[in-house]
């Protein structure tokens, strides 16, 4: 794993200096990656923190944007209803699909989008809500909001942590 952030690291670092923040932005619409993870990178690169955390952020916030209305496209394709979205979490079902719906239900969209990138990326965790049928666009403000919270936090530790071990 420390090799695919040293090879992300890199990738900034090959760009030229006024089109880095577009390498970070790239970095942080990778699942996993994500705005927090593109934010150090960044940092560590050399953008300058503001930048790199706004681009990193940015370009997570793309991503989601991409598979949530993606999502919700085919689901409603899929579901007969052309292009309108659905404003409740369906029922609980079995398996997977249950399990996403009950705990969409106990913390909410809300919750759901900020603890989310505790186990996996904001991607999944929002095409996951909107599968089970949550509103699309309550979906996107808060797992964007959840993104800029994540990059911005884990942003400013990092640069915390690189100004005070001399790294930048």
């Amino acid at each position: 794993m420390d090799t695919f952030f040293s090879t992300l690291q890199d990738f900034v670092l090959g760009l030229p200096d006024p089109v880095q923040f577009i390498g970070v932005a790239a970095v942080g619409a990778i699942p996993f990656v994500e705005s927090y993870g593109a934010s150090t990178i960044g940092i560590a690169a050399g953008v300058p923190i503001p930048l790199a955390v706004l681009a990193a952020v940015v370009g997570n916030i793309a991503s989601v944007l991409l598979v949530v209305y993606g999502i919700s496209s085919v689901r409603n394709l899929a579901a007969g209803r052309g292009g309108t979205s659905d404003d409740t979490v369906d029922a609980a079902g079995s398996g997977r699909r249950g399990r996403v719906a009950e705990n969409v239900r106990r913390v909410g969209v809300p919750g759901a989008s900020l603890l989310g990138p505790l186990l996996l990326p904001s991607q999944v965790t929002s095409a996951a809500m909107v599968g089970i049928g949550a509103n699309r666009n309550v979906v996107f403000v808060w797992t964007s909001i959840a993104v800029t919270v994540w990059g911005l936090a884990i942003g400013l530790a990092a640069a915390g942590l690189f100004t005070a071990t001399g790294v930048i």
